[in-house]
This record gives structure tokens, sequence and C-alpha cells, in this order.
């Protein structure tokens, strides 16, 4: 999906964006409390994604505990706001059944028609994301 998108961007000269989402401390949730409790955290918060994603935004597992927004015809600047609140509402929803508080820092990235592939717009959205991280967590970067 993300490489249609891509070439929809090229082909009519307009933005997009992209947001990788990885929850905080996901490592030490699984070793406290559990695998069965890390995969419930993981199936509640990708459902508190996808109700607070717009209509048209595709929400995807990427693996481990990160997950992918993709925004159609959404600029950087909307992008990082939309998943600011997506932090901010997670920060006061506590997940499954011991609610857990969590957190996740996230990287957000603008696809343009000059992108050619999905690895580099990913690669940019990581490592806006590994920044937000060594920054102190719970955090939103752009990249």
């Amino acid at each position: 999906m993300l490489s249609a998108e891509v070439a929809r961007c090229q082909r009519y000269n307009s933005v997009s964006s992209v947001a990788v989402i990885d929850l905080d401390d996901f490592g030490l949730i699984n070793k406290r409390y559990g695998i069965l409790s890390g995969d419930a955290l993981l199936s509640q918060f990708a459902g508190l994604l996808k109700r607070q994603a717009r209509a048209a935004d595709v929400v995807a597992r990427y693996g481990g505990e990160e997950f992918v927004i993709m925004m159609p015809n959404s600029d950087a600047d909307g992008a990082y706001k939309l998943i600011e609140r997506i932090r901010e509402m997670t920060a006061k929803t506590p997940l499954t059944s011991r609610k857990l508080a969590v957190s996740f820092s996230a990287g957000v990235t603008q696809i343009s028609p000059k992108d050619n592939g999905i690895d580099a717009i990913l690669e940019r959205a990581d490592q806006a994301m590994r920044q937000a991280k060594s920054e102190g967590k719970n955090r939103v970067k752009c990249a």
C-alpha cells in the first residue's frame, strides 16, 4: 500500500506522510507481566491507533512493538499533529486488564513526488523515531 501511495504522490505531484511508532519499554512489560499481557497490550494499542487515525489512514503492525501509519494527503505538519494527539491520548489511556500505562516514540516523514521507493521513506521515519527515543522517549520527531 505504501508503494502505491508513493506512486500516487508522484503521479499527482502531491504529498502524504508516514509515521513509525515504537512502544517505549515494551520488553520490560513483557518481562514483568508476561507475554500474554504484552500481546493484549499490542492488540489494544492497535485498536487505539485505528480509532484515533482518520478513515483514510492505514494503520499496520510493522514488527514486534512497532506500527506504521500511512497518512494520505497529509503533509509533515499535519501528520505530526495527528501523531502527537495520539501520543497524548495513549498516555491517558491505561491498557489491558492490568491498566498498564504506556507511551511511545514516533518518527514522522513526508512522502514527496521525488521519493523513489519505500525503503528510504521508512528509514527516514525510523531514524526520527530513534532520535525521539534517544532524547528521552514519549515524543514525536519529524524527519
